[in-house]
């Protein structure tokens, strides 16, 4: 990324696309498992 003092490659010029991709399994998208703190997903 150029150092210009943006944060985001997304420009007038340009454009930027996300895509995300799910797997279904036995009829579900999302398998929500145990809850962790801000603090726990910051150490990985």
């Amino acid at each position: 990324m150029e150092e210009t003092g943006e944060q985001s490659p997304a420009r007038r010029n340009r454009s930027t696309s996300h895509i995300a991709m799910q797997e279904r399994r036995e009829g579900k998208f999302v398998a929500w498992t145990e809850h962790v703190t801000d603090e726990q997903y910051r150490k990985g």
